[in-house]
């Protein structure tokens, strides 16, 4: 969701190729990324070379490592949009990729939140993993609500939705700092103040300070 009354200009890029995984898992070969804001596919792109803003991307240092990675730059209204990672061609691998958003004009306080949807089981591959950086003046803390749904989530007929989640919040060098299963434990009262508190008690959440 893109906050505030003006067009924000961002470069979402879609990796697959290189992206740093465990050993034994497979990376998304040929990634594909679309862009849409509501059920309306806003545009697509396959290889980044070949998108029209391909050198825009490049001097803003955004471009991917890899050829075959896939990336957009476009301003946009404020409102909620949505990316789509998706195997590029038939024949190509699917396996693990990353969606990343990045503001190209250095604006403040635009980006009002982010969500994920993905396949999760209990396992150490079959994670789904989202990461954010806080940018501000040192020392100056940004309060982060993170939330972990799964039953209120709205999904198509014959998906099955994640029964009871649990969400861990890890620093840079991939230290766990905060953990939490069912969201009113202990910190309901404070996630419930926010006026964004999950609607299920099995869906999780984490309310914390961070520089």
């Amino acid at each position: 969701v893109i906050n505030g009354d003006t067009q924000k200009c961002v470069v979402i890029r879609g990796r697959g190729p290189n992206v740093g995984v465990p050993a034994g898992v497979v990376r998304l070969s040929d990634p594909n990324l679309a862009l849409y804001s509501g059920s309306t596919e806003l545009e697509s792109n396959d290889d980044w070379g070949s998108h029209p803003h391909a050198q825009t991307i490049q001097d803003l240092g955004f471009d991917p490592s890899s050829s075959l990675d896939a990336a957009i730059y476009r301003c946009l209204d404020p409102g909620p949009y949505t990316a789509w990672l998706t195997l590029a061609a038939k024949g190509t691998t699917n396996g693990v990729g990353i969606v990343e958003v990045y503001s190209a004009d250095l604006g403040t306080g635009w980006l009002r939140n982010i969500s994920t949807r993905a396949l999760v089981a209990d396992s150490q591959h079959l994670v789904a993993i989202g990461g954010f950086i806080i940018q501000g003046e040192p020392g100056v803390t940004r309060q982060v609500l993170i939330r972990a749904r799964g039953p209120s989530l709205n999904l198509p007929q014959g998906v099955t939705a994640l029964s009871d989640p649990t969400v861990t919040l890890y620093d840079s060098d991939l230290n766990p700092v905060l953990s939490n299963d069912d969201w009113a434990t202990p910190n309901g009262p404070a996630i419930t103040a926010t006026g964004r508190a999950p609607t299920d008690p099995k869906e999780s959440a984490i309310l914390i300070d961070l520089l």
